[in-house]
Parts: structure tokens; sequence; C-alpha cells
């Protein structure tokens, strides 16, 4: 059985720009995902309400998630492993950026 998704591809831009990602735990109330999950012959199509919870689940997941919009939503689609991807980056990234320190003197020579 083979599962089909339709849905935009471009998820570099769902991923870092759409605020859905920002903070794992945070409730998505208006546009949760679907992820499908295939055992044998059965499909089940469960609603995942955080991202946090995505990377429960194994890599080869197919989920759809939604960009809602002021005119449109747009469906992205995607696999728990290419979102697993851009958490790992997101953490890495964070822990090599330095915080401000405020006392420092950030004047030009």
């Amino acid at each position: 059985m083979n599962i089909i998704t339709a849905g935009r591809t471009d998820i570099q831009d769902y991923f870092s720009k759409s605020g859905l990602f920002d903070d794992g735990k945070k409730k998505l109330m208006h546009t949760p995902f679907l992820v499908f999950i295939r055992s044998g012959e059965v499909l089940t199509v469960q609603i995942v309400s955080t991202p946090d919870m995505l990377l429960r689940l194994a890599d080869e997941v197919k989920v759809m998630g939604q960009w809602p919009g002021v005119n449109r939503s747009d469906y992205f689609q995607f696999t728990v492993g290419q979102y697993r991807a851009f958490a790992k980056e997101r953490v890495a990234k964070a822990k090599t950026d330095k915080p401000i320190d405020p006392n420092a003197d950030h004047s030009t020579p």
C-alpha cells in the first residue's frame, strides 16, 4: 500500500518561517498535523497537535501540515525524518549562537 499525499514540498520556509515550529511544545489548535501511519494493509490517520510529538514517530511517517495565511492556507507534505533533520539543525545552530553580553564594549574601533 502506497501513501500518496498532495501538498507543497518547499518545506524549508514552512519549517523556518511559518512560526508553527518555534515552540515545539505549543499545541496547534487550528492547524494540527495529520500523520499517516501504515501497518501492513491498514492505514491510520492521526492528528498530532505539537511538533515535539512528531519526533516520537518513525522517520518514514508521512505528514501533512497547514500554513494558515490571511487570504488562503497552504498545505505542505513532508516526512518526520525531514522535520527531525530541521529540528536537529536548529538545536545545533542555537548552541553555536552566542548571546550578546550586555556589559561588553560594543563600540567600533
